[in-house]
């Protein structure tokens, strides 16, 4: 896991990839567990897009729109 994480961080420097090995963010949060979580968080760390599993089409045009409008105000 630890070098899939790694070579997608040289891919994606940008990214960050998190690991929760005690499920703080499963319990506190509510995110799927052994699954791929999306967060996207604003410029004040407001949380503006949620997603866990694989994304549709329809998601990445949501979720492109809303981090546009984000960084346009």
């Amino acid at each position: 896991m630890q070098n899939i994480l790694k070579g997608k961080q040289k891919k994606y420097p940008r990214t960050i990839n998190v690991t929760d090995k005690s499920k703080v963010l499963v319990e506190q949060w509510g995110l799927a567990d052994h699954s791929y979580n999306v967060l996207v968080f604003g410029p004040s760390g407001n949380l503006l897009f949620n997603k866990s599993g694989a994304l549709s089409a329809a998601d990445v045009e949501n979720l492109t729109a809303m981090v546009w409008s984000a960084i346009s105000n």
